[in-house]
């Protein structure tokens, strides 16, 4: 999938289905506009 040029917001995305939702069109070359609980969130950026 080729989400070049595409924003997506995406709620819940400090963990769980939410993260993985936003990792995923980060990989597929989406910009992603997280929203979530971020004090619980495990983000790694590599």
């Amino acid at each position: 999938m080729n989400l070049a040029n595409k924003v997506a917001f995406v709620t819940g995305a400090g963990r769980g289905i939410g993260k993985a939702i936003a990792l995923m069109i980060a990989n597929a070359g989406g910009h992603v506009i997280p929203a979530g609980d971020y004090k619980k969130a495990r983000w790694d950026y590599d």
